[in-house]
């Protein structure tokens, strides 16, 4: 009780947008501190990462065999039509997407230096006075 009587008199008392207002809690499931809920994620934060690059990967191989990326339910490949031509763009555009993903040396080295592009290109906005 005492952690929720604090949160709320800093909420009083402090200028705090309401969107982050909102995801501030004073229970935390792993710690008995407060906790900001920034985003609701599956099992663990590199799930989103993988999501992410999957996406763009999956946009540069639609960019190469012409093809259409649509992600409204579930990130997919579309043809632009239905000629045998198309299902060899959209079969060759699988198996080169399978691929990456599944060479998982390179694809942990290729996350791997994407994670620390992110981290230096933030280190200074994080960490500015």
């Amino acid at each position: 009780m005492r952690r929720l009587e604090i949160l709320n008199n800093y909420l009083a008392t402090h200028t705090v947008p309401e969107l982050v207002a909102k995801k501030l809690d004073a229970n935390s499931f792993l710690t008995n501190n407060f906790a900001y809920h920034a985003l609701r994620i599956g099992n663990s934060i590199g799930d989103n990462l993988d999501i992410s690059i999957e996406i763009i990967i999956l946009d540069e191989i639609a960019k190469k065999y012409n093809l259409i990326l649509n992600t409204t339910e579930h990130a997919e490949l579309h043809t632009q039509g239905i000629s045998e031509a198309d299902l060899d763009s959209l079969v060759q555009a699988a198996i080169l997407f399978e691929n990456i993903k599944n060479n998982k040396k390179q694809y942990k080295e290729i996350l791997r230096k994407i994670s620390y592009f992110i981290r230096k290109e933030f280190y200074p906005v994080i960490h500015q006075d």
